[in-house]
C-alpha cells in the first residue's frame, strides 16, 4: 500500500489504510498517540465498511486511503466527500 510515506499519529486524526481484494480488506489503524498501527480484516461490502467507519466516532477526524485492485474501473471507486461519507463515484 502506497498511501503516504512516514505517516506519524497526530493529536486528532485516526488514520486508516485499506488493501483491497475481491472479498476482502485489510485495514491498518493508527489511532492517535500510537506507533504502530492495529491491524483487521474486513468483508468487502458496503455495509462492512459503513461498520468499520462507523467505530470512530467523528469522521471527519478519519484520514483515509485505500489501495485498489488493478482491475476495478476507475467509475467504480469510492471518493469522501465533504461530510465524511464515503460514497461510490458510480453514475
Amino acid at each position: 500500500m502506497r498511501c503516504t510515506s512516514g505517516v506519524t499519529a497526530s493529536a486528532d486524526l485516526i488514520h486508516l489504510g485499506m488493501d483491497t481484494s475481491r472479498d476482502t480488506i485489510v485495514v491498518g489503524i493508527l489511532r492517535p498517540g500510537e506507533e504502530i498501527p492495529a491491524v483487521d480484516r474486513i468483508f468487502n461490502d458496503e455495509a462492512s465498511v459503513r461498520r468499520l467507519v462507523g467505530r470512530f466516532g467523528d469522521r471527519l477526524l478519519l484520514s483515509a486511503c485505500y489501495e485498489a485492485r488493478v482491475d476495478e474501473p476507475l467509475h467504480m471507486r469510492s471518493e469522501p466527500h465533504h461530510d465524511g461519507d464515503v460514497r461510490s463515484s458510480a453514475t
